[in-house]
């Protein structure tokens, strides 16, 4: 009998961590999943210490020998995998015991939506917590904001339909943006969402991959020509615009933003004049607004005021520092 939902978790060299991480697997409360687990040529004893759990402790398979780019790597895994529903993990983070459980819950309850995520607490190489998290927004709407200047969708924590990421185009950019290309895609022709609880620990270390690439000062820049690809068809902004708002390098930057809001309410039933308040699309403003486009600061400005209900002359007060 077919599984409900299949974890895919490529790994190199995934020693120490792989381990904890199992275990986690282990103490899920919904037990209806199987792990596939892909190494990519690992020469730490990952898939010696794999093989210790699949199949014989968690249902499932180790994949060895094969290794793959990231992004195919995960391609290859969704479309063999035998379930509907695909869950992420990576070796070196900690699934809470209920994740599985809320995660499916959610999807079946909600059929429009083909993907969703949670919220993530921090942890140190000694499973120690360290913090939270950047906020994962929670309906569509809220995701589509914050999806057009950051990733809104915590990789290792989503659980997706494989038929919506398939009908997408599967993972195929390049890491670090293989997961922040796919959500995209997937906005482009359904929903996604997160809950609000807790629902991963992600491990904070030096070896992680975004770790490496941001060291490397490629990151943002990736970032903002995978979010530039999609720009015009999700956001109604021309890559190069898009280009220039997240540089923060355009003036009067109220008006792209206008066309996110439009996009925005059209694509997720929400009315623009809701939208105007939520504190993603103020984020949003933030995050592209050039220092001196006092036009545009001031209209986010005023925003911000009306939506926490405070008078604009008591907003000009606060940002003169007039007490």
């Amino acid at each position: 009998m077919k599984p409900a939902l299949t974890v895919i978790i490529p790994v190199l060299n995934g020693m120490p961590y792989l381990p904890e991480m199992l275990a986690s697997l282990a103490a899920q409360t919904f037990r209806d999943f199987e792990v596939v687990l892909w190494d990519n040529g690992s020469t730490d004893g990952t898939v010696a210490e794999a093989e210790k759990w699949l199949p014989g402790r968690l249902p499932g398979r180790v994949v060895a020998g094969v290794p793959l780019p990231l992004h195919e790597c995960l391609a290859r895994m969704v479309r063999e995998s035998t379930s509907e529903l695909c869950a992420r993990m990576d070796a070196d983070d900690l699934a809470h015991p209920e994740r599985f459980a809320r995660q499916v819950a959610f999807l079946a309850g909600h059929p429009e939506c083909d993907g969703v995520g949670g919220q993530m607490e921090l942890v140190n190489e000694r499973s120690e917590k360290i913090g939270l998290a950047a906020a994962a927004p929670l309906g569509h709407a809220a995701v589509l904001l914050t999806m057009f200047w950051r990733n809104a969708m915590p990789h290792p924590a989503m659980v997706f339909r494989r038929t919506a990421a398939l009908a997408a185009g599967n993972y195929s950019a390049h890491k670090p943006v293989e997961d922040y290309d796919l959500w995209l895609r997937m906005c482009l022709r359904g929903r996604l969402a997160n809950l609000p609880e807790m629902v991963l620990q992600y491990r904070v270390h030096a070896t992680s991959v975004c770790a490496g690439e941001a060291r490397a000062g490629q990151l943002v820049q990736k970032m903002h020509e995978c979010a530039a690809r999609h720009s015009s068809a999700l956001f109604d902004i021309a890559a190069p615009e898009m280009l220039a708002l997240l540089a923060r390098r355009k003036f009067l930057s109220v008006f792209p933003l206008e066309h996110l809001l439009t996009s925005v309410a059209r694509r997720a039933g929400v009315a623009r004049a809701d939208l105007r308040r939520t504190p993603e699309f103020h984020a949003a403003g933030r995050a592209v607004c050039h220092r001196r486009d006092l036009f545009t600061r001031m209209y986010l400005a005023i925003l911000e005021t009306h939506a926490r209900g405070q008078s604009l002359t008591g907003m000009i007060l606060h940002k003169l520092h007039v007490r």
